[in-house]
């Protein structure tokens, strides 16, 4: 079942930063799966933006919002250190592909 995240933030956007793609394969070698991860700056906060699926396909939307660019930097660390903690229980081991810094 797929769903569309309402976002009641897209028009308010000023920055892009902070952009981070993960990718893992499968265990068993099928499907690969990927994890974006990224930073945004509104006039009001910030927000810490993921998008994950598999094939080219997202499977799953979430956000995190944060007063303080210093809280969602460190929260999108997080995010990553997790991912690509080679210890994790998950049988999927994301590595970085890629990183850029954008701005509008």
């Amino acid at each position: 079942m797929e769903y569309t995240q309402l976002d009641l933030f897209k028009d308010r956007v000023r920055e892009k930063s902070d952009e981070t793609f993960l990718e893992a394969a499968a265990a068993d070698g099928g499907k690969k799966a990927f994890y974006r991860v990224w930073i945004e700056k509104l006039d009001e906060g910030f927000i810490v933006r993921k998008e994950s699926g598999s094939q080219n396909k997202i499977l799953d939307r979430r956000n995190w919002w944060f007063e303080m660019y210093p809280d969602a930097k460190e929260y999108h660390q997080k995010l990553i250190r997790e991912k690509t903690n080679p210890s994790r229980k998950s049988p999927r081991k994301y590595s970085i592909k890629s990183t850029a810094v954008h701005s509008n």
